[in-house]
């Protein structure tokens, strides 16, 4: 997945925050967690997907403290709409298609 997201190019940045969203669901160990869920952060906070970056922000400062995170996070509550929604559901159980990275989820809201 991680090959995938390299491979695309600058105007896929939506689709490439997409699959860093899905791949932090992975189980990975904690320092991998915290790696991944600051690069999404990031990439998300950049597209300004606030509300979402709320929610990375969130998971984030669960796993340990970090002052940019906090930052971020009071910036995002602010201001909590999506300019550009992703089709990440982080409520909604998911499995991802190893063909396509694209998530299939238990329950179709």
């Amino acid at each position: 997945m991680s090959m995938a997201k390299k491979d695309l190019t600058k105007d896929d940045e939506k689709h490439s925050c997409d699959l860093a969203a899905y791949f932090t669901h992975l189980q990975l160990q904690p320092i991998y967690k915290i790696m991944t869920l600051k690069s999404v952060l990031n990439q998300a906070f950049k597209l300004k997907i606030n509300k979402t970056v709320t929610s990375f922000a969130t998971r984030l400062l669960e796993l340990g403290p970090a002052p940019d995170t906090r930052k971020i996070l009071s910036v995002c509550e602010k201001n909590s709409i999506d300019e550009h929604p992703l089709k990440y559901d982080e409520y909604n159980l998911f499995d991802k298609c190893t063909a396509s990275y694209v998530p299939i989820y238990l329950y179709e809201i």
